[in-house]
């Protein structure tokens, strides 16, 4: 049986969301399959760890770029916490 080809790793990780994982049996975010996983809802032996790990690294390491390119620009720290709009960090004033 033929693997489908896996996507590419995401270049940025989005502005506001967690990782999402997507697999042929489950799609949407990681704390979501892992608390399906608590719950006895789905078999991790159903899970591609490698998988997931992979792109959880690439997703880390995108992370890590943008970081150091806003550095690179000046923001050493994010919006919030430099008080603009004083807006706390989960964007609620």
């Amino acid at each position: 049986m033929a693997t489908p080809p896996e996507p590419p790793p995401p270049t940025e990780p989005p502005a506001r969301a967690g990782f999402e994982v997507r697999l042929d049996n489950f799609s949407g975010p990681f704390d979501l399959l892992l608390s399906l996983i608590t719950k006895h809802k789905l078999d991790i032996t159903e899970v591609a760890l490698a998988r997931v790990t992979d792109d959880f690294i690439a997703y880390i390491r995108a992370a890590g770029r943008a970081a150091a390119v806003a550095r690179a620009a000046g923001a050493d720290r994010p919006r919030w916490a430099r008080g603009a709009g004083r807006a706390s960090p989960d964007g609620a004033a």
